[in-house]
């Protein structure tokens, strides 16, 4: 599978993750001097949709009859990316809140595509659960990329 892993290059990425909110780049070209070749054109990865209260809509893959908060991720390039160590939080004043694992290929989202993640503060249950619930009366989301820095964020209720 041919898929770009963001905690393996995220110096090389810096600039993507400090752009507006337009979610429009301009091809990054690679800083290293032993590599002039320049990276592919990359697009930040962004926050598509998500649900704090949900009763019907989307049901835990791993626990029959839950229905847990959930977000969705969506990648907006032509080649998947991996959000192995990769951040995501509910506090937007510490993006390091939740370190989404490495070691499983459920954290690959492919090209074009989206990932869920349950809001269910159940991590046990698998790479895809974040360790923290979404407020019903609203709060912020984050995503951020392997060092920390922010990648997109939205704010609700």
């Amino acid at each position: 599978m041919n898929f770009l892993k963001l905690a393996a290059a995220t110096s090389l990425f810096f600039c993507l993750f400090s752009c507006t909110k337009d979610r429009a780049f301009e091809p990054i070209v690679s800083v290293n001097p032993n590599n002039p070749n320049p990276l592919p054109s990359v697009k930040k990865l962004v926050i598509n949709e998500l649900m704090a209260t949900n009763a019907t809509t989307y049901q835990n893959p791993q626990q029959q009859g839950a229905y847990p908060d959930w977000f969705e991720i969506y990648n907006p390039n032509s080649f998947a990316v991996d959000m192995a160590g990769m951040y995501v939080t509910d506090n937007l004043s510490n993006f390091t809140t939740f370190r989404i694992p490495g070691g499983s290929p459920a954290t690959i989202i492919p090209a074009y595509g989206y990932k869920v993640f349950c809001a269910d503060d159940s991590t046990r249950q698998g790479p895809l659960h974040v360790a923290f619930k979404l407020s019903s009366s609203g709060e912020s989301l984050g995503l951020a990329d392997t060092s920390g820095i922010p990648i997109d964020s939205v704010s609700f209720g």
